[in-house]
Parts: C-alpha cells; sequence; structure tokens
C-alpha cells in the first residue's frame, strides 16, 4: 500500500508502540529496586522485633468519614483497640500484626470494606520505660477503603425464539453496621408476547449479629415459578420466607461453620397440557401420573435445618488443594407432610503431578417420612443430567410412573474426575476431563429395614466418557462424550454428546 494513508496505518499498527523508551525503562528498574528494598528493609525490622513488646501510642483509622456506626466500627476494631491502654505488657509485635490481621478479616467478613492498608511506624527516639525497658513505642494507621453502597445491573438475553429479563440490585453498609439488602428478578417467555414460564424474585437482607463479624443473620423471601417437562408436564410455584442464623468464618480461618434455618413455604403443582414439541417426546409426558394428580394444588411446609460446612477449596471447580464438606439435618414437623431429611456432600481435590488434577465429589440423602405420612414431589431427590449423573436425562434416573420421573426418597452418587493440561495450553482454563460417575436413586430404602438398607448397594448405575472442561470464576462448563455402562430398565438415558453449564459437576 503506497498511499497517503500507508503511513498513518503503519503508525497506528506499530509493533513497537507500546515499547518503553530507554529513560522510562531506567525508571521502571529504580522504582523496583526501591520496592524491593522496603520489602526488604521491613521484613527485616519485623523479624528483629517480633519477639519485642509492642505499645501502640497513636492509632488512627482512615477513611470511613461517617460512614460506620460507632458501635460496629468499635466492635470489629477490638482486636487493636482492646490493647491500647494495656501500655504493652501482653503484647509482642508479632502478636500486633495478627491483631492487624484479625481486624482486616472482620472487616471483610462483614462485607463492609474493598480494600484496607496499614502503616505502622516506629519512632527513632524511643522513650526508655523503667518497667519495661525492651519496651517498643509503634504508631498505627489504619487505611480502609468503604464498599460502593450501591450496585443496579438490568439487562435481557434474546435468542430462537427465547427471551428473558433481569433486574440484580445492591444496596450496602445500609445503616453503616454491614448490613445488605440484595434483590434479584428473572422473568423468562418461551415464546415472544406469552405468559411467562419461568419467574424468580429473591430478596435477601443480611447482617452481622450484635456487630459481630463472626455471626450473621439472612432474612430471605422469595418466589419462584418454573415449568417442569421431565416427568408429568406442569408448572410448580414456591413463594416463602426463610431466615438463616449462621456462623460466618472464612476459608482461610479453617473452621467449621453452623446454620440454624427456619422455612415456611406456599408451594403449588399445576398440571399444564404440553405443547406438540414436547407431547411427542420421549417421556411421553403429555400423560398425567396418579402421583402428580395425588398432590396436585397448594401445600404448605415448615421445617427447621440445622447444617454444618467447611470449604477450603481453592477454586470451586478443578480445585487442586482443600476439600468441601456440608451435613444438613431438616425436620419438618407441623405440616401434612412431615419428615426427617438427611443430605451430605463432600469434595476432595488432589494434585497428582504439574499436568494432573483428580477430583473426588460424593453425595448422598435420605428423606424419610415420619407417622406413614407421603413425601410430597418437591421433597423427593432427582438424580440425573450433565451436571450429576452423566449419561441419563435430567431426572432420568430413579422410579418411574408411566415412564416418567418421580424422585426418590434416597440416593447417592460418586463422582471420580481426572483433568489433564492440554498440550501446549498448559496455562489456559481449559482441561482434558476423563470421569466416572456412580450412582443410585431409590425409594426402597429404610433405616429400620436391615435388608433395604443392605439393597442399595446392588444395582447402581455407572457411566464414564471423556471430554473438554472450561474452569471460569463465575461458572463452569463441560462437554463430554458419555457412555452409560449400567443401567436400569425405565432409566431415561442419553449417550454420546453431552453438555453441562453450572457452578458445581459431580
Amino acid at each position: 500500500m503506497n498511499g497517503p494513508d500507508s503511513s498513518l496505518e503503519e503508525t497506528m499498527f506499530s509493533p513497537n508502540e507500546n515499547k518503553l523508551s530507554f529513560q522510562q525503562e531506567e525508571e521502571l528498574k529504580r522504582q523496583n529496586i526501591l520496592d524491593q528494598y522496603n520489602f526488604n528493609t521491613v521484613k527485616q525490622v519485623v523479624q528483629d522485633n517480633q519477639s519485642r513488646p509492642a505499645n501502640i501510642t497513636n492509632f488512627n483509622i482512615l477513611g470511613t468519614d461517617g460512614k460506620y456506626r460507632n458501635s460496629f466500627l468499635k466492635a470489629q476494631l477490638d482486636p487493636i483497640i482492646s490493647q491500647l491502654n494495656d501500655n504493652g505488657r501482653s503484647l509482642t509485635f508479632s502478636q500486633l500484626l495478627k491483631r492487624i490481621d484479625d481486624v482486616n478479616f472482620n472487616l471483610l467478613k462483614t462485607d463492609s470494606i474493598s480494600n484496607m492498608g496499614c502503616q505502622i511506624g516506629i519512632p527513632e527516639n524511643q522513650p526508655y520505660n523503667y518497667l519495661n525497658p525492651d519496651l517498643l513505642n509503634v504508631f498505627v494507621n489504619l487505611q480502609v477503603v468503604p464498599v460502593k453502597k450501591f450496585f443496579l445491573k438490568i439487562g435481557t438475553n434474546v435468542g430462537n425464539g427465547e427471551g428473558d429479563g433481569y433486574v440484580k440490585l445492591q444496596w450496602k453498609n445500609i445503616f453503616g453496621g454491614g448490613e445488605s439488602l440484595d434483590l434479584d428478578t428473572n422473568l423468562s417467555s418461551n415464546e415472544f408476547k406469552m405468559k411467562s414460564s419461568k419467574s424468580q424474585y429473591v430478596v435477601n437482607y443480611s447482617s452481622p449479629i450484635f456487630n459481630s463479624a463472626n455471626y450473621k443473620f439472612n432474612s430471605i423471601l422469595f418466589h419462584s415459578m418454573r415449568t417442569i417437562d421431565y416427568t408429568s408436564y406442569h408448572n410448580q410455584s414456591i413463594e416463602g420466607l426463610t431466615l438463616k442464623f449462621s456462623t460466618n468464618n472464612l476459608p482461610m480461618e479453617n473452621k467449621l461453620n453452623h446454620e440454624i434455618s427456619i422455612e415456611n413455604l406456599l408451594r403449588s403443582i399445576s398440571l399444564k397440557t404440553p405443547p406438540s414439541s414436547v407431547a411427542s417426546s420421549i417421556r411421553n409426558n403429555s400423560l398425567m401420573t396418579n402421583f402428580f394428580l395425588f398432590n396436585a394444588g397448594y401445600n404448605y411446609k415448615s421445617s427447621i435445618t440445622y447444617s454444618i460446612f467447611k470449604d477450603t477449596r481453592d477454586k470451586q471447580y478443578i480445585f487442586e488443594k482443600g476439600h468441601y464438606l456440608r451435613l444438613s439435618n431438616e425436620l419438618s414437623l407441623f405440616t401434612k407432610n412431615k419428615f426427617v431429611k438427611t443430605s451430605f456432600d463432600y469434595s476432595k481435590g488432589y494434585r497428582i503431578n504439574k499436568s494432573l488434577i483428580f477430583n473426588l465429589n460424593f453425595k448422598t440423602g435420605l428423606t424419610h417420612p415420619l407417622y406413614n405420612d407421603l413425601v410430597h414431589p418437591m421433597d423427593k431427590f432427582q438424580l440425573g443430567g450433565a451436571n450429576d449423573m452423566k449419561g441419563w436425562l435430567i431426572s432420568g434416573m430413579g422410579p418411574k410412573q408411566m415412564n416418567m420421573s418421580l424422585g426418590g426418597n434416597y440416593f447417592h452418587a460418586i463422582g471420580l474426575n481426572l483433568f489433564s493440561n492440554i498440550p501446549y495450553y498448559s496455562d489456559s482454563n481449559f482441561k482434558f476431563h476423563l470421569f466416572t460417575n456412580i450412582g443410585k436413586l431409590t425409594n426402597n430404602f429404610s433405616i429400620l429395614n436391615a435388608n433395604a438398607a443392605s439393597n442399595v448397594f446392588k444395582n447402581n448405575c455407572i457411566s464414564t466418557g471423556f471430554g473438554i472442561s472450561f474452569a471460569h470464576p463465575m461458572a463452569a462448563f463441560e462437554l463430554n462424550w458419555v457412555v452409560p455402562v449400567t443401567t436400569n430398565a425405565n432409566d431415561s438415558i442419553r449417550r454420546g454428546l453431552q453438555w453441562g453449564i453450572g457452578i458445581s459437576f459431580l
């Protein structure tokens, strides 16, 4: 190209456009040397004085600007404030640094700051203390960056005759004490100008309990409505209020969390006539089973759940160290459907070598009806699909009536996953994936019947396969070739390609 624009084009796309000048390179080198010197100096000061008693002569917190209640701020700063009048007799310099970390953890756990910086100064002229000659006087300045109070996101997704709209609203640190209000709505339609087939509204108010960063309260008001097409075609709706009281330990604290949840729900099942595209599907769910006819209409549920959980994974998906543990026990006594429900999840990650990561996932659950009550369809377990038992359609495992899924009172599922780097792309989030899934869903299980309990380990379903996995901070994606190895007669299986997207996989 020899025209008048060639020089402009060469200038705009010159490969040396971002190259630093000699002066800039020298300045960058000097800055790196200075940063390294400051780091080594601070490290040496800490090492030389870590066992010396420390006395805080001056303490300031900057950046609050009236954004927090005094009682709340005092509670989060208590690890340092409690030592201000102690003359350093019970606090060493290393313990002071630990207290500063505790303050940072407190503010992060309440989700009231986005960042915090610290400045510790040691005056050159140290006054002599006759009672404690080794006493080190220091001043501490904390600089906090409060969270943004408001966040609003509105959007739509449209494609292939489908559309949905969503609104997300966050209001943080409402009363200056770490309180937050989250509003999440989603409306979707399977045909334009048609009534929405899926909707969700969630309003979640959360707050520290008595200004403590270690205890949290949640009040969740929600509505959910969706169309179910993997069994008798129907709409399910849930409206209710859930109150949660929980501990608030961070993963790096390596402690168990506890949670008590009180739930009151109004649920309904509304049987529908499916469109022709669904009526002619392989599951033949244009028919209505007796099970869903009997449970159609409104149902009230009131229950209390106690859970313990612990998460030390470095990532939620394809994690190479740490584990996840959750045990929940739910009791429902005050409604028509009385039951005890227990569920258990466990995951463990291993780094085999530079290229291979192994993840073990195990899930199980049992719903035991009380007083010979029946278990409502929404309280039963479902199993099958790309995110749990690969090689089955969604809820394709377990008991059937007229070839349609009913759910089960007991299930277990095991996932054995081996992830490998892709050659020449070892730093990519894409991985090769080999897996084996083992699971069972049944109603024939009772803790009071030894024979029924022993049968649960027989006739397990198994699938295996390989594919590609993609780990993203927001969600994960898998595209697999699946082969069901052992199945039951009425299972709805899927051989060949199967893909899934979500935040967790078996």
